[in-house]
């Protein structure tokens, strides 16, 4: 296998991939976003993407660059599906 399914945690909700922008590490394109959205239970934006096998681990920094142009936003990979195990957010 060349590309794996991930997700994407970015920093903030300030801002939400789109279908199609680029999953950028170390300087080089490694996959693209394919749906997005935002996390409001966890308070970040959320995407999945295919990435390449080498990037495919938990806690790698990658950049997201949009595929209209503009700013790149931080985000880290993670390998399992996004929730609160300890259900903090939803007693807050």
């Amino acid at each position: 296998m060349s590309r794996l399914l991930v997700g994407v945690a970015l920093e903030s909700l300030d801002v939400v991939p789109a279908r199609g922008d680029t999953i950028w590490h170390d300087g080089r394109e490694v996959g693209q976003v394919t749906s997005a959205g935002r996390g409001l239970t966890l308070g970040k934006a959320l995407a999945l993407g295919f990435v390449s096998t080498e990037v495919a681990n938990a806690g790698t920094p990658v950049t997201i660059r949009p595929a209209s142009g503009g700013q790149a936003f931080s985000g880290v990979v993670h390998t399992k599906a996004f929730y609160d195990p300890e259900r903090v957010r939803v007693r807050t």
